[in-house]
């Protein structure tokens, strides 16, 4: 597995994580002002976005972040 599937593999695997690593997880994926944006929402740091997954999460409980493995 290449090194950018893995950081892929290891961010999905965020969305979904124990609330207790989360930001953890998030900080070795990421820079502490990460910017992430979708259509309903914007966040300017790892806290933050840790915040939006932990609403998420909240939303959909228990169901993993689907991606794309493989070219």
């Amino acid at each position: 597995m290449s090194d950018q599937q893995q950081l892929w593999d290891n961010y999905a695997a965020c969305w979904s994580a124990d609330p207790a690593i989360r930001l953890a997880a998030l900080g070795a994926v990421a820079v502490d002002d990460v910017t992430y944006r979708d259509p309903g929402t914007e966040v300017g740091s790892l806290a933050e976005l840790d915040a939006y997954m932990d609403g998420f999460a909240r939303g959909v409980p228990r169901t993993p972040l689907p991606h794309r493995r493989g070219p």
